[in-house]
């Protein structure tokens, strides 16, 4: 599965099928349209966005292009792994498996194709509402972090779920009648109520809550529950004594799940039942690529710094360490030991590039000088893990991250030459309705680093008449995390998944309001850059495709199996 990144973590049952929920908007007959779509996955990939667009360019010749398609995905850690094909976020499957990516897409394209043969006159309208403080949904699970921010209140440990945005919002499509046809809904918070002791895929704790507001309207109504700012906020509790507390319900994840996919369900039926206001206006859009590994940022977004830059994509151990409570990662003293190491090959570096041209030293610095205070174990731009090219040879553990097993086969495979191991030029969305952009971002992002982007948005299309932007996280592809720079400082399991360094926010920043500046002008005026990600040669592809990790056990496999055919 997807998510905790343990290559144990199997789907052995279908407990709780997973879905693709689809709207299809149009202003006006023969006006611009959009098809949004969420997936109850973790994470939608750039090889589901590609091959969606291929299908439906098929089905519908010139009706949808990348910018009016937006996917998302609700970040479920229950469901299969293996539709990206950048290999990091593969290793927790036996590689790159495209009969996963295949059932994905077609999911996706059969949600848009029975939304776009339904569709009527009808309106869109919002309406947004903040859970109560006392109902127990959601903890920032990186308080410490949270509170180095200084425009935000701070808060002690048993604050912790003040410490996130409560406030949800919603769309509601309707018929022209007045009669629902379904809701699209957004609120922060890790699908992370079931852990990965289990092996049932599972729609968590959003997939509860649709399926509880479907079955309260029946008659075909549609309710997709998309993820807010999640990146630092838990389904758990996180304060004092949350060891214990977590202890105490591992046995009762699965109905852990469901109660706070009912206190969503029920914050968003309250919603229902308020008074909506009409969307009124265009539709339109805008989407280009953004190489994250080379972004110069403005000085308005970095607190004045000049020069402020990204770097190609690395991980620190802080990623590797895992979160309290969600999900550990290696051991405590294992991640201070390649903590260590990783300071001793920083310090290496520094020492012998006195023996680089002037231009290599000039960019190692500024890689560090980006990558900040991260220890920096592995190196997706690079491609080095624990400073070493040859992946197979690094003396590391399997009790370290079982993921790493799965790397070093994609080394011994030759499968790890192309490009680079994560994604780098990736996509950046507006999509707006009437007074309302929906700005979608391929990452999980934190409250704190949401707010500041959400600001920055809503600024520049305030001058076409936007009133409200919704930040829609896990869009189009995956890169991992977005903190801000203080938050980053510290290192924790966000700072140390934000791949492109102590300015990532910035330069999100930085883009976008170069995106939302295009959406001003006239459709026929608009320029956007031509960058598009590298593609990956099939035979590479093939090299990392429905890998065989553990031979041994696959052999005692298929000879258990033989016998038994013969057998029966």
């Amino acid at each position: 599965m997807m998510g905790y990144g343990h290559l144990d973590h199997t789907v052995e049952t279908n407990d709780r099928p997973l879905f693709s929920r689809a709207f299809v908007a149009q202003a006006e007959e023969g006006g611009k349209q959009v098809a949004m779509v969420c997936s109850e996955l973790c994470s939608i990939s750039q090889a589901i966005k590609e091959e969606v667009m291929l299908r439906l360019e098929k089905k519908y010749p010139g009706e949808f292009e990348e910018a009016n398609v937006w996917l998302t995905a609700q970040h479920t850690h229950s469901a299969p792994a293996g539709y990206i094909k950048y290999p990091i976020y593969s290793t927790s499957a036996p590689g790159f498996q495209p009969k996963v990516l295949e059932a994905i897409v077609v999911s996706i394209v059969s949600a848009i194709s029975k939304a776009k043969d339904n569709m009527q006159p009808g309106n869109i309208s919002i309406n947004s509402d903040s859970f109560p403080d006392e109902i127990p949904v959601a903890w920032n699970r990186s308080i410490a972090a949270y509170n180095e921010n200084p425009d935000v209140e701070h808060f002690e440990d048993y604050e912790a779920h003040l410490a996130i945005d409560r406030n949800m919002d919603q769309l509601k499509f309707s018929a022209a009648d007045g009669s629902p046809l379904g809701i699209l809904n957004w609120f922060g918070v890790h699908c992370t109520s079931v852990g990965n002791t289990y092996h049932d895929m599972n729609s968590d704790n959003k997939g509860w809550a649709s399926e509880y507001f479907e079955k309260e309207v029946g008659d075909g109504f549609v309710a997709a529950f998309a993820q807010g700012t999640a990146g630092d906020v838990s389904p758990y509790y996180h304060g004092p004594g949350e060891w214990s507390k977590r202890k105490a319900i591992m046995d009762q994840d699965p109905e852990n799940s469901r109660l706070n996919g009912e206190m969503q369900f029920k914050q968003a039926w309250e919603i229902h039942q308020g008074d909506y206001r009409e969307l009124e206006g265009v539709v339109d859009y805008g989407m280009m690529y953004v190489d994250m590994s080379a972004v110069d940022c403005d000085p308005a977004f970095t607190g004045g710094v000049e020069n402020a830059r990204t770097a190609s994509g690395a991980l620190g151990v802080g990623f590797f360490r895992g979160t309290k409570v969600d999900g550990m990662g290696m051991p405590g003293a294992l991640a201070g030991f390649s903590k260590a190491w990783c300071g001793t090959i920083k310090a290496r570096r520094q020492v012998g590039h006195w023996f680089r041209s002037k231009e290599k030293r000039k960019a190692l610095k500024a890689y560090h000088r980006s990558q900040g205070k991260k220890a920096m174990l592995m190196e997706t731009g690079n491609k080095t893990l624990l400073g070493r090219k040859k992946v197979k040879r690094v003396p590391v553990p399997q009790i370290a991250d079982p993921s790493f097993l799965s790397l070093k086969t994609h080394d011994r495979n030759g499968a790890l030459e192309e490009h680079t191991w994560l994604q780098e030029i990736v996509p950046i969305q507006i999509v707006i309705l009437g007074e309302l952009a929906l700005v979608a971002i391929p990452t999980e992002i934190t409250t704190t680093a949401g707010k500041r982007l959400r600001e920055t948005v809503q600024q520049t299309l305030a001058k076409r008449g936007v009133e409200k932007c919704i930040i829609a996280a896990y869009s189009n592809s995956y890169i991992g995390y977005i903190t801000t720079h203080q938050e980053y400082r510290l290192q924790e399991y966000e700072g140390g998944h934000t791949v492109h360094g102590q300015w990532s926010l910035a330069a999100l920043q930085t883009k976008l309001q170069e995106l939302a500046q295009q959406m001003l002008l006239p459709a026929d005026e608009r320029e956007f850059s031509a960058l598009r990600p590298p593609v990956f040669s099939q035979e590479e592809l093939d090299k990392r495709t429905e890998l065989i990790l553990y031979p041994r056990k696959a052999r005692k496999e298929q000879s258990r199996l033989k016998k038994a055919i013969e057998k029966q």
